[in-house]
């Protein structure tokens, strides 16, 4: 009986180094899997990291503080960003669509956000779900009378109109030292939504966020390099001025019935 009760002591002490073995290596599998899954949160994010991140899809509140801010596609397919408004995440998730036609009839959250969005494939339909399951939010095309600004030719033969480097598909904005630059090498002017960001008017929509509407009648590809001075992240008025003096073109207050991406929560 001793022996006996000495052998069930032994089976139930490897019973419980077993479970014990099990549970440790189960932690550092989950450890592991959401270091690999965490990687791109971080305050220096770049689209490289979000190109190798693991394939995933995930919207959880920021966990960094003012100033950081990223969002990142680089032409990858993919997205990733931290500290990122709602509107950034819709943006990512509704390819094509910019903030200047992107509306919000119950105003914009103000919540911030980190997210990612890599599979290999339907990672922007995947997105969309996702956005919608944890935050309730939808997208829908829709017909709206918006505020508007109206792009129009003031003056012809300005010097920022070049003929297009052929083939040079490069399209860019930057801000460095309070001064804004805006190049293109091959594009037209406008593209319709939901489109990808090319063209002056759909950069023109990201910088000012509203709807502008190319009543130009120029339907060729240019080239264009303009620059100006920034005065504050909010303040344009540099740039109107640059695209009046450098391109001709003047952009002219109107209202007019256009096609927006209207986001709205869901009723519960």
């Amino acid at each position: 009986m001793a022996w006996t009760k000495t052998k069930k002591v032994i089976v139930v002490g490897l019973g419980v180094l077993l479970a014990a073995g099990i549970t440790t290596v189960s932690i550092i599998k989950i450890r592991a899997y959401q270091a690999n899954h965490d990687s791109w949160r971080v305050p220096d994010l770049s689209w490289e990291m979000v190109a190798q991140a693991a394939p995933q899809v995930r919207i959880a509140p920021t966990k960094f503080k003012a100033p950081v801010f990223a969002q990142w596609d680089a032409g990858s397919g993919k997205w990733g960003g931290v500290r990122v408004s709602v509107a950034g995440i819709v943006r990512a998730a509704y390819h094509g669509w910019y903030p200047g036609r992107i509306l919000f009839p119950a105003g914009k959250p103000n919540e911030l956000y980190d997210f990612i969005s890599t599979l290999p494939q339907g990672t922007e339909e995947a997105l969309q779900r996702e956005l919608k399951n944890k935050l309730g939010l939808v997208g829908r095309r829709e017909i709206r009378d918006m505020d508007v600004l109206v792009l129009k030719v003031r003056s012809s033969g300005a010097s920022g109109l070049q003929p297009p480097i052929i083939g040079n598909m490069t399209d860019f904005m930057w801000f460095k030292g309070g001064i804004g630059h805006y190049y293109c090498g091959d594009q037209p002017l406008s593209t319709d939504p939901p489109a990808p960001a090319h063209g002056l008017t759909k950069y023109l929509e990201m910088r000012l966020h509203m709807p502008v509407i190319d009543e130009t009648g120029l339907p060729e590809h240019f080239n264009i390099d303009i620059t100006w001075k920034q005065q504050g992240w909010q303040n344009y008025d540099a740039l109107k001025k640059a695209v009046l003096d450098q391109l001709g073109l003047e952009l002219i207050p109107d209202h007019r019935p256009v096609e927006m991406l209207v986001v709205e929560k869901l009723k519960n």
